[in-house]
Parts: C-alpha cells; sequence; structure tokens
C-alpha cells in the first residue's frame, strides 16, 4: 500500500490539501510511520477532521513528532492546548529547543512559555532579531519577557511601528515603556494619532494642541478612536476635563459602572428615602467632578476602599 492509499484509508471521507498529499507522497516515511504518527495525533486528541487540516504532519518523522509532544507536554501543555497548536508537532525539534532555550535565557518561565507557545515554532533568527530590536530600544530583559509576544511579530511592523512612533515625537525611552505599541497594525497607529490629536486638542484653532498629551500618555495610541470619542463626550458631560491620559483608557461604559457602584456602596443609594434620591445622585456627580482618579481605579480596588471612600463623603 502506497501513501497515498494509506492516508484514503485513515482519513477516509476528509478534505485533504494537495500541497498535504504531495508532501506525504514525497516523503521519506513508510506506512509505519504514517500511522504511528496518526495514532500519537489520535492520542492528543485530534480529531479526523483536525488530522485533515494538518495531513502533512503525517509526512513527517514520528521520531520527531513524538519529541516535540514530548518537548511541549514537558513545558505544561496540556493535550488540549497542544492539539490547538497542532502545527508545532511538525517543526524541527531544534528550531523548537533553540526557541525554548532563548525564551528561557530571557527569564520567561514554562508556564509563561506555555502560554506563549506559538513563538517555538518561529524561526529563531527572526525571535533574535525582534530581540536585538527591542534591546536597542532600552527595553530589559524582563520587560522584554513581559511582552513576549513581540518577538514573535513581523520585525518589518515592529520597525515601522518604531518608524512611526519616533516621527511622532516619541523618544526611545517612552517607546520602551510603551512597548505594546510596537506589535500593533502599523496603519491602526498611524490613524489613531490623526484622529486622537483633532480630539484631543484643547485649541480648537490648532489641530496639534492635544499632540502633548499623546506623547506623554502614548499608551492612548493603542485605543480605538471610538473609545475615546465616546469617552470626551462622557467625561465632559459629567463636568470632568477630559485631558488625562489616565480617564480615557477605559470605556465610558465601565465608568458608568463604578459610578453606579458609588451610588449604591458609597452614598447608599438604595436605602435613602425617596426624596433624597435625587440630591444624592448630585453629591455622587460632585463626588467624582472632584475626586476623578476613583474611576480610574478597578471596581475591586474600590471595594477594598468602600470603608474609607464612605468616610470621605462626610468630611
Amino acid at each position: 500500500m502506497n501513501n497515498a492509499q494509506v492516508l484514503e484509508e485513515l482519513l477516509t471521507g476528509f478534505e485533504i490539501s494537495e500541497f498535504s498529499r504531495e508532501w506525504i507522497q514525497r516523503s521519506k516515511v513508510d506506512e509505519a510511520g504514517i500511522k504511528s504518527s496518526y495514532n500519537l495525533l489520535r492520542r492528543i486528541g485530534l480529531t479526523d477532521e483536525k488530522i485533515a487540516t494538518y495531513a502533512q504532519l503525517l509526512g513527517k518523522d514520528p521520531e520527531s513528532i513524538e519529541r516535540n509532544y514530548q518537548k511541549l507536554s514537558a513545558l505544561g501543555l496540556t493535550n488540549e492546548k497542544i492539539a490547538t497548536s497542532a502545527s508545532l508537532l511538525g517543526k524541527d525539534p531544534e528550531t523548537i529547543e533553540r526557541n525554548y532555550q532563548k525564551l528561557s535565557a530571557l527569564g520567561l518561565t514554562d508556564e509563561k512559555i506555555a502560554s506563549q507557545a506559538h513563538l517555538l515554532g518561529r524561526d529563531p533568527e527572526t525571535i533574535e532579531r525582534n530581540y536585538q530590536s527591542l534591546s536597542k530600544l532600552g527595553l530589559k530583559d524582563e520587560k522584554i519577557a513581559s511582552q513576549a509576544h513581540l518577538l514573535g511579530r513581523d520585525p518589518e511592523t515592529i520597525e515601522r511601528n518604531y518608524q512611526s512612533l519616533s516621527k511622532f515625537g516619541l523618544k526611545d525611552e517612552k517607546i520602551a515603556s510603551q512597548a505594546q505599541l510596537l506589535g500593533n497594525d502599523p496603519e491602526t497607529i498611524e490613524r489613531n494619532y490623526q484622529n486622537h490629536i483633532r480630539l484631543l486638542r484643547k485649541d480648537y484653532k490648532d489641530r496639534y494642541s492635544g499632540r502633548e498629551l499623546l506623547l506623554t500618555q502614548a499608551q492612548l495610541l493603542g485605543i480605538p478612536s471610538t473609545t475615546i470619542e465616546n469617552n470626551i463626550q462622557f467625561l465632559d458631560h459629567v463636568g470632568i476635563d477630559y485631558h488625562n491620559g489616565l480617564l480615557l483608557g477605559t470605556t465610558a461604559q465601565l465608568k458608568r459602572k463604578k459610578m453606579a457602584w458609588l451610588l449604591r456602596e458609597v452614598f447608599d443609594y438604595r436605602n435613602i428615602p425617596q426624596e433624597e434620591k435625587h440630591k444624592t445622585i448630585e453629591r455622587m456627580y460632585d463626588f467624582v467632578r472632584n475626586n476623578p482618579q476613583y474611576l480610574i481605579s478597578s471596581i475591586s480596588t474600590l471595594e477594598k476602599k468602600k470603608t474609607k471612600l464612605r468616610a470621605k463623603i462626610h468630611d
């Protein structure tokens, strides 16, 4: 029985790409090898449909697949996780090991590497090139480890975003502190910059008067313009100066939830007489206007401060 016949026997009724068929046909793996790899993939949890999608794996050396499986398992990846990252099983084991050693050297724990398992299958030269680029910006290994996904990005994307951020006026130190921006879609970064400076301008005669805020709060470049615009409208309605980058980082909807929480948990809205409810709402609004930092805190943080907040409103 030739390889094509073995493939049809194992995956009858499932669509297999022409690339996979040709790969298996040209491979040096025999019938026993194909069946061995098939049985391993089934044992991990891949369905026949999933195997058909990655049918080229059946043309790989079974020992390589087994070695990769053992390596991924040792990192803490469950069979379910390995099944969703099945392409890694077909990678050169030396590539996976080389990337693992590089990521470990950066300070990534096995658990962290497992959460970014796709990096193990990347071209080691790409990971090294991105590492060098990030290092030149001033990112320490610890910081790079916290933004490990950047190591697997297209180096041209990182370079293009770096050039854009520099063009906007951000210094390398500032770019390094907001390194996550380097992995964003370059067109999105450019579009957000142009839209944000229009929305955030302090002088409506000067389109670029919002630039200073963007330079100091560069993380805003990663936030959609619709979110920024909704925030501005909401904060303006409440009576809070929206030229505060930290206030613009969460949605208006979330801020409304925090205000509702304050009204309920701090101002005890549910237990006050009906005739005092309107006045209580006004007090809550005044409190937020004078203490907008509480719209930045998470509700869980506010929960921990509830006693102090209740005391504060009676000062």
